[in-house]
């Protein structure tokens, strides 16, 4: 898994680099393309709405499991939205530095993956994992979702400064909580998480290879509409999480359509 990531992103990552050193450019927006089913794993196609593309995965774990598991996905994810470090040239230019990456061994998963060689990346991250993890209790339910924006200059405002944020990609993971009775149906779920989760990174490795949009490399002045450029030592697009809890289970395909048949013949009941 780890080979296939690296071979898959050298060659983007570099063509992106070399394109970062210029001057002044016209913006110009890509166009979407509809992307293919996957189904080796939990994964709901991506579709696009206003203009952003939506790719949603799907767990089942234990309490304990979250953070980890949701720390894989979106580390994952940063790690092929991000650039190295940008170096100013002069007023007009600039070059992008390298990317470091560092391997994680996952403590309740049987599981390895990447994630850029970014302290203070990881603990962004974490810090929203951990806020997440607390609303969630045991048999309960919830999504949470990494978007990607970029800015834009609002024309009509008054003040030249002002912008308006545009998502352009979100990534959204559903949990659900387990209780699980013994440690072998814990061993079971552990060994069907690590499964799911090696799926689902080499699913995300295809799907950020594909030639759908991504923002134009701006100019120098312009960095902080497509980049955060407060990380001292990566690049990533700008992102920002969010997150949605439920009180109760998901229930089951059957007993939903069951509920909706029930109130169509008894509309009153």
């Amino acid at each position: 898994l780890t080979g296939t990531i690296r071979r898959t992103t050298t060659t983007q990552r570099e063509q992106r680099a070399r394109t970062a050193s210029h001057e002044d450019t016209n913006s110009k927006q890509g166009e979407l393309e509809k992307s293919e089913v996957l189904t080796a794993y939990p994964y709901t196609p991506g579709v696009c709405t206003m203009n952003a593309r939506s790719h949603t995965f799907t767990l089942q774990l234990e309490p304990c499991q979250l953070e980890e598991a949701a720390a894989s996905i979106f580390h994952t994810i940063l790690f092929h939205r991000s650039l190295g470090k940008f170096r100013i040239i002069d007023h007009s230019s600039y070059t992008a530095g390298s990317l470091g990456y560092q391997e994680v061994d996952c403590q309740l998963i049987d599981l390895t993956y990447i994630r850029c060689s970014s302290q203070s990346l990881d603990q962004t991250v974490y810090r929203q994992l951990v806020a997440f993890a607390r609303q969630l209790h045991s048999g309960h339910v919830g999504q949470i979702s990494l978007e990607f924006y970029q800015r834009r200059r609002n024309r009509w405002h008054t003040y030249q400064t002002a912008a308006s944020c545009f998502p352009w990609e979100v990534w959204s993971v559903q949990l659900e909580l387990l209780e699980l009775r013994d440690e072998r149906e814990r061993e079971l779920c552990r060994d069907r998480l690590g499964d799911t989760l090696r799926e689902t990174i080499c699913g995300i490795v295809e799907l950020v290879g594909r030639d759908d949009y991504l923002p134009d490399v701006p100019c120098r002045n312009e960095l902080h509409m497509v980049y955060d450029t407060s990380y001292p030592d990566v690049q990533p697009y700008l992102f920002q999480f969010r997150n949605t809890t439920q009180g109760t289970t998901v229930p089951s395909f059957g007993a939903t359509v069951g509920k909706t048949l029930q109130k169509l013949m008894d509309p009153f009941g």
